[in-house]
């Protein structure tokens, strides 16, 4: 499973698949931002969280749990202001993908302060 086409179909089913006592489901927001990750940094962002523990299904554990983490963290912030930090990841993490402190750290920059 190291193409994008793959990952995408195997995030999808992950995401969707999540038992109901586990919490909500992962949002479409964050499931694209898995698959665009994939897609932009390679085996570099699918090692750094894979386990190589899977279910029945074959879904890596380690991508699912991830995603629930991402995901939770990242409600606090609306869909745009996630999709712009996206956009930006190409700007200030050429080389590496970005871990979960690094990326809500874009989020916040990009958040309209209250006034």
């Amino acid at each position: 499973m190291h193409n994008v086409v793959d990952f995408e179909g195997a995030v999808m089913r992950t995401a969707d698949a999540a038992p109901p006592t586990e919490g909500r489901a992962v949002s479409a927001t964050v499931k694209h931002l898995f698959v665009l990750l994939q897609g932009s940094y390679g085996s570099l962002f699918l090692s750094k969280f894979a386990t190589g523990v899977t279910d029945a299904k074959g879904r890596d554990l380690g991508i699912r749990s991830t995603m629930k983490v991402w995901d939770a963290a990242l409600s606090k912030f609306p869909a745009a202001t996630i999709e712009a930090a996206a956009k930006k990841l190409t700007q200030e993490h050429t080389e590496f993908p970005p871990n979960l402190p690094q990326f809500t750290a874009i989020c916040e920059a990009l958040t309209p302060r209250k006034t």
